[in-house]
């Protein structure tokens, strides 16, 4: 009697394999048993392209003064400062004039005499 209920039990596992397989290959649209058919897909994919390299031109440093001088010749009047607005929409933190004033400053005396606005660590 064990032996039989073993088989019938055996075959009732079987059925509920092949009963999921089927589930399975349903759900994920392609079955589970079949591997060996699958090849890779061998494509000519587009080759990488790269842009050549940027033109690096040192350019020369101008004096102000002599583009003032320069300008002056060619248009035949002094170039006019910038006129700023009455009520400017925008206005600089005077913490950078601070700033810049301390750089011109510093600039004047020697490097060994400058206090410096914060200690360093």
């Amino acid at each position: 009697m064990l032996p039989q209920s073993l088989i019938k039990m055996l075959q009732i596992i079987k059925i509920q394999y092949q009963i999921i397989i089927y589930l399975l290959g349903v759900l994920f649209g392609k079955s589970l048993t079949d591997w060996d058919d699958e090849e890779p897909v061998n494509q000519s994919y587009q080759k990488l392209q790269v842009d050549e390299l940027p033109v690096i031109e040192t350019l020369p440093r101008l004096d102000y003064r002599q583009l003032l001088v320069e300008y002056e010749q060619q248009h035949g009047k002094p170039l006019k400062p910038i006129k700023r607005h009455a009520n400017p929409k925008t206005t600089v933190p005077s913490t950078v004039w601070l700033c810049v004033r301390q750089q011109r400053r510093q600039r004047s005396v020697p490097m060994q005499s400058v206090s410096l606005p914060f200690q360093p660590s």
